[in-house]
């Protein structure tokens, strides 16, 4: 089929060897000057062009002549042009129909170099119709390449003076401008009026005017389109053959280096550490005055010359934006994708390869989604006295009490039956005393000092006080270490105890966005954060939520708001990473200055100030913090009664018990007695 079809073409560039005409020639020069080798060559149009260019024959006898003595531009003539382009082989060539409902669907896989739009009519109404329509359909394609070449052919404009053809190509650099779209050239015939005033001595007649305009020709139009140049003559000599008048270049560089103050419109909110601080003039201006990425803006407009304008934050929590599914977006996306604003700061987390309608800068950080939790919380101050000992060895300790008081008695209640002549002391053969003077041994305080004089008897009493010894010594060695410093319960380290703990896990809108699985069943207490500081909040004061966030954001907030008094955090993180993202600075597609703010983020990355603009703004949010710790001074702590909570609660409960035990003998005491009426 290829080869048929390649045949067909020859043939028809044989047939038109005689009458080439003179607009083929204009584009392929335009083409073989301006068009990229090996770049995508899109050619637009609609169905059912045809042109009529007037020429005296005198200057076009190698061109085909026809009836009226016009030149037509007909369906056969625009195979011709197709024809050309593709035998050229110079091109990846892609030819666009109007009427093709498929071609947004289309995709060659890199942007497109070039554009040839050409258009029908010659009424200024409807010629721009027929360019807006095309630019729309051409713009939603993922390939759609606002820096591109653009060439613009009006056919049917020979009836329009100069002035009105000046009026709708400036027409269309506006409707272009929409979109950041500075490289545009419009053809158009000349018109009628000038062909009588061709130069004689020279032999040329111009057919065809090219225009192009300048955005930033002065210093104070920033961008505002003013009118059309008269940029060059596509002119005819004696033998029929075209040049252009000039022979200048059709796409000179038109984005200066230097804006003159022109603003730059900024979308962003107060989101530490990369923009803090924001302030609010009485007269509306907005300002930053902290942060990574202010200090990166400040940079970037500084090297271009431009001024800030910061938008007002968005408005119900927008934030980094929801894909509302038909193709607009809420939130900083959606300001930039509508043109509210040219860039938009924030720690966003790279997604331009999913929204057709901007396109990102160079990243300039990385970032990484960590599950965050509330720290483990310290032990009551009450519990200290007894955290001591594991529970199973105080129930060992109670076990060995009760055993050895038991033991000693039953031995010396079995020894003063075998001999009765020995003198009796009831320290041990009665159980209640018994028991007593084991305690008394315990608290480390005198007990009975005449058991029996029996060798077994006496070793249990002393392996009974060694033992003791023993358990006092090792209690008190580390009683005063956990007055002082209470421990932590235990701490949620990891997804399958997180899972297991029962506790609710909070996502934010944006973060499910780039980490889809976390809305699967295998979360089902998920939560939405409806604002990140809510979830944050949560998480340190009750400590009953779990949240996944960026840990950028994290570690200065963590830093700067949430710690105790001794300067430890009530939000802890795991070690294990859900999903790194890169971060980066999302644009209008096409925004001029977007090369001068990729090399300076170049440069500033390459030269760590990141690093070093983001080790400062957290060193000050630790001393901000660190007034409110208390932490005692030098290496010591003094034991205040905070401290000793734990012995006078036992203290208190140990008078409690004594009162409660007086009272009942008392009672016992007093209903024991012989009442008498």
């Amino acid at each position: 089929m290829n080869v048929i079809l390649t045949i067909l073409l020859c043939c028809l560039m044989s047939a038109s060897a005689e009458a080439k005409p003179h607009i083929l020639q204009c584009l392929h020069d335009i083409a073989e000057r301006h068009f990229e080798a090996g770049s995508n060559l899109v050619i637009y149009y609609s169905m059912g062009v045809h042109v009529n260019l007037h020429a005296p024959s005198k200057y076009v006898k190698s061109l085909r002549q026809v009836e009226s003595n016009l030149l037509q531009m007909d369906i056969h003539t625009w195979d011709l042009v197709l024809a050309d382009f593709y035998l050229s082989e110079k091109w990846t060539f892609l030819h666009v129909q109007s009427h093709d409902e498929h071609n947004s669907k289309y995709a060659l896989g890199r942007k497109h170099g070039s554009y040839i739009l050409i258009a029908a009519h010659g009424q200024i109404e409807e010629a721009m119709e027929d360019i807006r329509q095309q630019i729309i359909n051409l713009k939603v394609r993922r390939d759609w390449n606002p820096r591109g070449n653009f060439l613009i052919l009006l056919l049917q404009t020979d009836t329009l003076s100069e002035d009105a053809q000046k009026k709708l190509a400036a027409a269309i650099f506006t409707e272009f401008w929409k979109y950041w779209v500075a490289n545009v050239v419009v053809l158009t015939s000349c018109p009628e009026t000038r062909r009588p005033d061709a130069d004689s001595e020279k032999d040329i007649l111009p057919v065809l005017d090219a225009y192009t305009w300048f955005p930033y020709r002065t210093p104070a139009s920033c961008g505002e389109i003013t009118e059309a140049i008269l940029y060059d003559r596509w002119v005819l000599d004696k033998e029929g053959n075209g040049h252009f008048l000039y022979n200048v270049s059709l796409y000179p560089h038109k984005i200066p280096k230097h804006f003159h103050g022109c603003p730059l419109r900024v979308s962003a909110f107060e989101y530490p550490p990369v923009m803090m601080r924001m302030k609010t003039d009485k007269d509306g201006t907005i300002s930053y005055e902290e942060g990574i990425e202010v200090k990166l803006l400040h940079e970037m407009v500084k090297r271009t010359n431009m001024s800030i304008l910061y938008r007002p934050p968005p408005p119900d929590n927008g934030y980094w934006g929801e894909d509302l599914g038909n193709g607009s977006w809420t939130g900083l996306p959606g300001e930039i994708i509508r043109g509210y604003s040219d860039v938009a700061l924030d720690n966003f987390w790279y997604k331009c390869h999913l929204i057709n309608e901007m396109e990102c800068l160079v990243p300039h950080f990385e970032d990484s989604a960590r599950w965050f939790v509330p720290c483990a919380k310290p032990y009551p101050r009450w519990t200290s006295i007894t955290r001591v000992f594991k529970a199973y060895l105080w129930l060992g300790f109670l076990a060995a009490y009760i055993i050895v008081a038991l033991f000693m008695w039953i031995v010396v209640k079995v020894h003063y039956k075998i001999r009765s002549s020995d003198t009796h002391n009831d320290a041990y053969t009665n159980i209640i005393k018994c028991f007593l003077n084991f305690w008394a041994v315990i608290l480390v305080e005198s007990a009975s000092d005449d058991p029996p004089r029996v060798l077994s008897i006496r070793s249990v009493f002393l392996m009974w006080v060694l033992y003791c010894w023993a358990v006092n010594t090792v209690y008190q060695t580390f009683l005063t270490t956990y007055l002082v410093d209470t421990g932590l319960q235990s701490q949620i380290s990891s997804e399958e105890e997180l899972l297991r703990s029962g506790i609710e896990y909070g996502v934010h809108k944006a973060v499910l966005f780039h980490i889809p699985h976390l809305a699967s069943k295998h979360y089902p207490r998920r939560i939405t954060c409806v604002t990140f500081e809510e979830c944050q909040a949560r998480a340190a004061i009750k400590g009953d939520l779990a949240f996944v966030f960026s840990t950028l954001n994290m570690a200065y907030v963590i830093a700067e708001k949430y710690m105790d008094g001794n300067g430890k955090p009530l939000i802890c993180k795991f070690d294990e990473v859900i999903s790194n993202q890169i971060i980066s600075t999302p644009v209008q597609k096409g925004l001029p200055m977007m090369g001068e703010f990729n090399d300076v983020i170049q440069y500033v990355i390459e030269a760590g100030l990141l690093e070093e603009w983001l080790k400062n703004i957290k060193y000050k949010a630790t001393l901000t913090s660190a007034k409110d710790f208390s932490l005692p001074p030098g290496e010591y702590t003094k034991l205040t009664l905070e401290h000793l909570q734990s012995p006078f609660y036992f203290l208190f409960l140990g008078y409690l018990f004594s009162v409660v035990a007086l009272i009942g003998e008392m009672v016992l005491r007093w209903k024991a007695k012989p009442h008498y009426k």
